[in-house]
């Protein structure tokens, strides 16, 4: 088994716990690009807007895959669009990060807050922003082996 093999393997075992419990809400694998903005932050003045392929979701939170370093805790909105048109913005929260052998990074966040979004803008709500400014951010990576980039 190859070094990349082994660390997929351990990626999905890690993926089926969490905190050596089982998880307690079934994933759904999709396959597909989301819109995610960054909220301001320390260091952030001005929301970033960039595109993420998710990879599982479930009731509590979705799970993507990314080139850019998120930290955790940091709050994100994900753009979830209808087919009919407009959508839902989600207030998300950084809960894990994985960096993954091929480059990038695999992420879990948890869904904290939503609306409604007719006209299919991401105006994020005052009130997200407050919480972004309130966060206790850190650098922490899980299961890595290699350096953060």
């Amino acid at each position: 088994m190859s070094e990349i093999e082994r660390e997929l393997i351990l990626s999905v075992l890690h993926d089926m716990k969490s905190g050596g419990m089982i998880r307690r809400h079934n994933r759904k694998s999709v396959g597909a690009s989301l819109w995610v903005k960054r909220l301001p932050r320390e260091g952030l003045d001005k929301p970033k807007k960039f595109k993420v392929e998710t990879e599982d979701v479930s009731l509590k939170g979705i799970g993507f895959v990314s080139i850019r370093r998120l930290l955790k805790n940091e709050r994100l909105v994900i753009s979830i669009p209808y087919k009919e048109g407009g959508g839902m913005l989600v207030l998300s929260r950084v809960c894990f990060c994985r960096k993954l052998p091929m480059g990038g990074y695999r992420y879990g966040v948890e869904f904290e807050d939503q609306i409604s979004n007719p006209s299919g803008l991401t105006s994020i709500p005052d009130k997200w922003l407050k919480i972004a400014g309130d966060a206790k951010l850190s650098d922490e990576i899980l299961g890595t082996t290699a350096e953060a980039g």
